[in-house]
């Protein structure tokens, strides 16, 4: 009995630590998995502050903050203000009667008592959050806090800032371009891919093939914005 029990025993030993390490080795597995989600969140305002000559003076601020549990790489960062002037168009009952029922006809349910037509929305300030050349990153749940004053012309009824933060898990698989647009919407970027078959491939959210890269390295783009409204 005790010679069948010694044979049974590094049996024993060798089932239990089979379970033991796979189990280990698949929550380790799981949890890193878990870790190496991305989440950034940018809050952003805008206020004034002042006024020179022909100018309003604001203050942008822009707070980040990595909520993961890994560094988190940003690509691309910039930030775009427009200045808006708006022109407002008060209707008459029979205008307004008139304007609900092509609503109503093109199924656009909103009835209001005015209308607000955009005159001009043109970019006054565009430039990074940061003036690095290259990728830059936080660290996990680092928090920053960026301000800057810019001057916005006294014509525009409102300011809007936009501001965009491309980021992922990892700084290798991809590079990427910030250029002026022609049509002088402000900046934007250009994903290009950096990694094996698909080098140097501008990435295509309709190619499935690169959308699985993208997923892969849990790449994300935020927006937020403010409006400020100018006295």
């Amino acid at each position: 009995m005790n010679q069948e029990i010694n044979v049974l025993l590094p049996i024993l030993a060798t089932i239990i630590a089979s379970v033991w390490g796979f189990s280990k080795f698949f929550y380790l597995e799981k949890k890193q998995e878990n870790e190496k989600t991305s989440h950034l969140t940018t809050k952003c305002n805008i206020k004034k502050i002042g006024s020179k000559e022909n100018f309003n003076v604001v203050e942008l601020k822009v707070n980040i903050e990595n909520k993961s549990d890994i560094k988190m790489f940003v690509h691309a960062d910039y930030i775009n203000v427009y200045g808006i002037s708006m022109n407002s168009i008060q209707r008459s009952e029979e205008e307004y009667i008139k304007k609900s029922h092509e609503k109503i006809l093109n199924k656009r349910y909103a009835f209001l008592h005015r209308f607000v037509n955009l005159k001009s929305k043109i970019i006054v300030f565009s430039g990074k959050i940061f003036d690095y050349d290259d990728y830059w990153w936080l660290d996990r749940k680092e928090k920053l806090e960026i301000k800057r004053i810019i001057y916005v012309p006294t014509i525009f009824d409102y300011a809007e800032m936009v501001v965009t933060i491309y980021y992922s898990i990892n700084k290798d698989w991809l590079s990427v371009k910030t250029n002026v647009l022609e049509n002088e919407t402000g900046l934007c970027h250009e994903v290009i891919i950096n990694n094996g078959k698909y080098k140097g491939q501008k990435f295509d959210w309709h190619n499935n093939n690169h959308l699985q890269l993208h997923n892969k390295y849990r790449n994300a783009e935020i927006n937020n914005s403010s409006l400020l409204f100018i006295e």
